[in-house]
């Protein structure tokens, strides 16, 4: 049995570049960061980059930038390309079915909110 579903809440990171493929698609990507508070306090921050495709880069393309919380729903995909100094490289990256902004409210209750989560112990 196989399953490949992710789900995640963060901050965008990096804006999203929309491009279009040779066949007219159009193809966006941009870098989600969650965060982790560790036992010990420490935040461990785990940066991936996302893509998106078709209508919702194209509905994303002015509506997503840097410092927006959003949630996603999408797959884990893992890709290889060859750099331009012609070295085999890979990644892992999120194939995103759904993107929404999370509802955090002002930015005094963004930060609130980010206290009240250092407090859960895990």
């Amino acid at each position: 049995m196989n399953f490949n579903k992710v789900f995640l809440v963060g901050e965008v990171s990096r804006d999203i570049e929309v491009r279009k493929t040779k066949n007219g698609l159009s193809v966006g990507e941009f870098r989600l960061t969650t965060l982790h508070t560790k036992k010990n306090g420490e935040k461990d921050a785990c940066p991936v980059d996302v893509t998106v495709w078709g209508d919702q880069a194209d509905e994303l393309e002015d509506k997503l930038f840097r410092g927006l919380i959003v949630q996603l729903d999408g797959r884990l995909s893992f890709n290889s390309y060859e750099s331009k100094d012609g070295e085999t490289k890979s990644k892992h990256q999120i194939v995103a079915s759904k993107v929404e902004k999370v509802d955090t409210g002002s930015p005094a209750a963004q930060q609130e909110e980010a206290l009240q989560e250092d407090d859960i112990p895990f």
